[in-house]
């Protein structure tokens, strides 16, 4: 069996290397890249069958928009995108999803190299059903605006209702309409009022972008 080509595009060194050990041992073909022109010009002498990318590549793009720049030169390649970060829209917000057939794992969701390799056969041979830890962890977070998102990000850095409008050039009222409305998306819910609300959107924010994976917050009506 020809052994498929797989490039690792990751700005971690150890984190690359060693997923590039493992695909090797699992019969892949696999090389590493720790930037976008590294990782470009492995495309380029590799030509390979699938590339597993990190989200936050450290790079005024982001992965998608890397992978969708990728596709158009290559439109047959396979697409993992193995990231720390919950939801693609945390790192690219005015992205609506991964391109078609994509497959989303979280790291630290990951019991093993197994996981990664059924991923890459799955988008290899443009199956359905494969993983999406994007809807299975951040349920809600496709529906979010760019400006919603950048509202969460603000109310985790601690700015007030009066501030965040400041910043936003906005009036305070249209402010609390646009919370109002993400916290209904999220389901963030909590009898003790507006205030716990807040808390809670912070952290859902805070674990969306953390490299630990939780389950979703229990919410409560």
């Amino acid at each position: 069996m020809v052994q498929r080509r797989v490039l690792v595009f990751d700005p971690q060194p150890l984190f690359r290397d060693l997923v590039v050990c493992s695909l090797k041992h699992a019969d892949f073909d696999a090389y590493g890249a720790g930037t976008p022109e590294e990782a470009w010009r492995g495309i380029s002498q590799h030509d390979p069958d699938a590339v597993l990318l990190e989200l936050n590549i450290n790079s005024c793009e982001s992965g998608v928009e890397f992978a969708e720049a990728m596709l158009e030169l290559s439109p047959g390649i396979g697409l993992v995108f193995l990231t720390g970060v919950r939801h693609p829209k945390i790192i690219d917000p005015e992205r609506g999803d991964l391109p078609r057939g994509a497959a989303f794992l979280h790291k630290s969701s990951l019991s093993g190299t197994e996981e990664i390799v059924s991923a890459l056969d799955g988008v290899l041979r443009g199956r359905a059903d494969v993983p999406r830890h994007d809807r299975e962890y951040a349920a809600g977070w496709e529906h979010l605006s760019s400006q919603q998102i950048d509202v969460l990000r603000l109310i985790a850095e601690g700015h007030s209702n009066k501030e965040i409008a400041a910043l936003r050039g906005t009036q305070v009222r249209s402010v609390e309409a646009l919370i109002g409305r993400t916290f209904d998306q999220l389901e963030i819910h909590f009898p003790g009022g507006d205030g716990n609300r807040r808390v809670l959107a912070a952290r859902h924010f805070l674990l969306a972008c953390s490299p630990q994976m939780e389950r979703p917050l229990a919410h409560t009506a």
